[in-house]
């Protein structure tokens, strides 16, 4: 029988986020023992609460609360949209100075820097505490390197029964700094600003709120669910509320794996129709919930559930292009089919703001309409603000900045994206303005509506980007034949003999490989490639056809083949339009440098 307090658990001491939110606790010990050797725990704002914890707290959105948090070693699934990749470097790795603590060293760390929070009641009257947290990529994620041991467990075995025994610590160390008055505990709901520092704030009467980040991988095998889950209600846990805090990397299969792997761009066609079952993390996530909903009655307030939507730290703009992705509500609609059909509560997700929100709200809109020629219209009842493909960078910052100052003023608004040039454009303050919609007397918080003119606007100098996957590539350069989906037709309508084409084949390849110009279109719905083949139906119904100017064998496709040369160029769909006429010289100049042809 292993002695749980015997396993030892390897934590690294990341730099703080924001350094002044660590100033007051950046040592630990005492003047004559220097600094604690062993510390791994961080003091900083908390930025993941939601508005559910402000409301409640009746807080501002820019007040957030102190946590304490610590970041387990040992996760190599090398995201690259996580903030903790950088560990996976050997050098950056060692330069956190990784260390071993066992279960009670970890709890007394933790219990350490709460009495040391004491120095901050001079400070920081307007702070609180809200939680602990347990991160780090994956923190059931160890190997032989960062578990010590064992005992012959399996290294996510002995990481499971570290943590369990860690909570048995934390319970009983709170028990002791509630009694000595360390720290004060009241409901969110009773906090008052007048409090002692340090308080914390609980969401179940009396209780501590730890929360355990996870991906849920490890969760799908079931037995490690059961281990985890089972272990928390057998601890009997006095002071402590256990949070699963079950992060999503996506709303659809093919979104999960451009999150862990950068794999751009991602294939709309695996958006369309999937199985939801597919998402690398939907069983981790089902076995949580049923193994919760088994034990209800014994868990009581020990353990909870949040599963949080989205992928963090920003690193987002411009790489989520396609129709599908973040589509929550699909998501959270088909998880509850399967909850309600297996008798259990539905789920709702986490009303978290993450960055990813963002970049799907502004970003993305912009990449998506405004590089393609689109117009951005922001339209209240006293107000209507246009950002055109013509205008700079701080006219889009403008714009970001009113449509966030409508929703903090709970201003209704409505954007609509229209296709439109500097020769046809007539502003809303010359033209007759048609006032916007009305529903039940009053305006929608939020519409994103694509307007289709009649006629479509000439495309500046057609210059056209044709971007797909490599399959897709080796047939058409051999037919001379491309599609585009249905979506795209407005910009297929643009299309005359003579435009010049650009081909441009994505990843493995991930760069261009010839150029020609149209020689005609059609519209056709026999399936051509292999994707319209493998789904028996057409995918890419608008046809254009095409002469070749110049283009790489295949087999020199991935040596030879010219980079994007400015990531801003629109290339991510199946047709891109280049209207800006840098982007046009950047192009044909690489294409004369390299390949010595003139299109």
């Amino acid at each position: 029988m292993v002695d749980p307090q015997q396993i030892k658990k390897k934590f690294l001491r990341f730099p703080p986020h924001v350094s002044e939110e660590c100033r007051f606790l950046s040592d630990c010990g005492n003047p004559v023992q220097g600094s604690c050797a062993e510390c791994r725990i961080i003091l900083m704002r908390d930025r993941f609460l939601g508005e559910e914890f402000h409301r409640n707290a009746e807080l501002k959105k820019n007040v957030n609360p102190y946590i304490l948090l610590v970041d387990s070693a040992g996760c190599n699934m090398d995201c690259w949209f996580c903030y903790a990749h950088k560990m996976i470097k050997k050098a950056d790795y060692d330069g956190l100075d990784p260390v071993f603590n066992t279960p009670g060293e970890l709890a007394g760390c933790f219990v350490c820097k709460m009495r040391m929070s004491k120095r901050l009641a001079e400070r920081d009257q307007d702070r609180f505490f809200s939680r602990i947290r347990i991160t780090g990529g994956e923190p059931l994620h160890s190997t032989s390197d960062t578990i010590l041991n064992t005992g012959g467990l399996s290294p996510v075995e002995a990481t499971i029964d570290f943590y369990l025994e860690f909570f048995r610590s934390m319970d009983r160390s709170i028990r002791e700094v509630l009694d000595d008055g360390t720290l004060s505990l009241v409901e969110i709901q009773k906090y008052e600003r007048s409090m002692s520092f340090p308080t914390w704030l609980a969401s179940r009467p009396g209780r501590v709120n730890i929360r355990f980040d996870t991906n849920g991988l490890l969760f799908t095998n079931e037995a490690n669910a059961r281990r985890f889950i089972h272990g928390v209600a057998d601890c009997s846990l006095k002071n402590l509320r256990v949070e699963i805090d079950f992060s999503l990397k996506g709303a659809v299969p093919a979104e999960f794996m451009w999150a862990a792997s950068r794999q751009l761009p991602v294939d709309e066609a695996l958006t369309q129709e999937y199985d939801m079952r597919d998402h690398p993390q939907y069983k981790g996530m089902m076995n949580i919930v049923e193994t919760i909903n088994a034990l209800s009655g014994e868990l009581g307030d020990t353990l909870a559930l949040t599963v949080e939507r989205g992928i963090n730290h920003g690193k987002t703009n411009g790489y989520i292009n396609f129709p599908g992705s973040l589509d929550w509500a699909r998501f959270e609609n088909e998880v509850n089919i399967e909850l309600r059909a297996k008798g259990l509560s539905p789920l709702k997700l986490s009303d978290v703001d993450n960055p990813i929100q963002y970049a799907k709200q502004y970003g993305y809109l912009f990449s998506r309409y405004h590089a393609r020629g689109a117009g951005i219209r922001v339209e209240t009842r006293d107000q209507t603000v246009d950002y055109l493909p013509w205008e700079s960078n701080l006219r889009e910052k403008a714009l970001v900045s009113y449509i966030k100052h409508c929703k903090a003023t709970q201003t209704p608004y409505r954007l609509v994206f229209f296709p439109c040039n500097m020769a046809t454009y007539v502003s809303p303050q010359t033209a007759a303005r048609v006032p916007p919609r009305i529903q039940n007397g009053q305006l929608p918080l939020l519409e994103h509506t694509v307007v289709e003119p009649a006629t479509h606007p000439a495309i500046l100098d057609n210059l056209w980007i044709l971007t797909g996957k490599l399959d897709n590539w080796l047939y058409s350069i051999n037919s001379s034949i491309w599609g585009v989906k249905a979506k795209h037709k407005w910009m297929w309508d643009l299309l005359e003999p003579g435009h010049r084409l650009i081909f441009y084949v994505s990843k493995p390849v991930g760069g261009m490989v010839g150029c020609g110009a149209v020689t005609g279109k059609s519209h056709d719905t026999s399936p051509l490639w292999r994707d319209e083949l493998a789904a028996g139906r057409s995918i890419y119904p608008y046809r254009i056809h095409f002469g070749k100017t110049f283009c790489l064998s295949q087999d020199q496709w991935a040596s030879k083949r010219i980079r994007m040369p400015d990531d801003s160029i629109p290339f991510q769909h199946g047709i891109n339009a280049v209207q800006s006429r840098k982007h046009r010289g950047l192009l044909t100049g690489c294409i004369e440098s390299n390949w010595s042809v003139t299109i």
